[in-house]
C-alpha cells in the first residue's frame, strides 16, 4: 500500500483523508502522511482527537478542510 499512497498522491492535485479514530494506531497516520504532500492533504472535518473524521460521520454539506 504504500508504494501505491506515494505513486498515486503525486499524481493528483488533492488527497483526502478519513481514517477516522484509529487512524493512530501503530503510528499509521504518520508513516502515511509522510509519503503525502501537506499542501494537498484535506479532510472534511476532524473528530476530537485532531484525526480526520470517516465520511460516513461527516455532514454531506461539509467542504474539504487543509489538513494541516
Amino acid at each position: 500500500n504504500d508504494r501505491l499512497i506515494a505513486h498515486w498522491s503525486g499524481k493528483v492535485d488533492r488527497v483526502m483523508l478519513g481514517w477516522g479514530e484509529h487512524g493512530a494506531h501503530l503510528g499509521r497516520d504518520q508513516q502515511v502522511l509522510a509519503y503525502l504532500d501537506r499542501s494537498k492533504t484535506f479532510c472534511l472535518e476532524r473528530n476530537a482527537s485532531g484525526q480526520p473524521k470517516h465520511p460516513l460521520y461527516v455532514s454531506k454539506k461539509n467542504k474539504p478542510l487543509l489538513f494541516t
